[in-house]
């Protein structure tokens, strides 16, 4: 995205995650901004075209889900895009080892959040480490 002359900001919990970032851009002949921070924490601090996570996600914690990405959403320019990449169990690919499924279900339902009729699917997983 840097090399396309977006602004980038990398924001990563481990410092080995950012210096291989920065490593890459020098590489690559372009720059970005690192943030090392707790993604928990993480807040915008102005307008962003992109928001982009890739395995992240799993670590926010569940009573912080619904402030961060309200924040986020509010932090999005008009048009903007939120790509977001999370793990998910997939009937092909085993587990990782050590844990066990305990529950799972997949679900559609109707809702009506900002006044505007839609459906979202969702799946739960729990699994218990061995």
């Amino acid at each position: 995205m840097a090399r396309q002359g977006f602004a980038v900001t990398a924001m990563d919990f481990a410092p080995a995650g950012l210096e291989k970032a920065k490593r890459l851009a020098v590489e690559m002949g372009t720059t970005l901004h690192t943030v090392e921070g707790d993604i928990n924490q993480f807040l915008l601090t102005e307008p962003v075209d992109l928001l982009y996570s890739i395995g992240a996600l799993q670590y926010i914690h569940h009573e912080n889900r619904a402030k961060q990405f309200k924040q986020w959403q509010e932090c999005t320019a008009p048009a903007g895009l939120h790509v977001l990449f999370a793990f998910t169990r997939h009937p092909e690919v085993e587990i990782a080892p050590d844990w066990e499924t305990v529950h799972t279900e997949e679900m559609i339902f109707d809702c009506q959040s900002s006044g505007i009729p839609h459906r979202h699917a969702a799946r739960i997983l729990v699994s218990r480490k061995s």
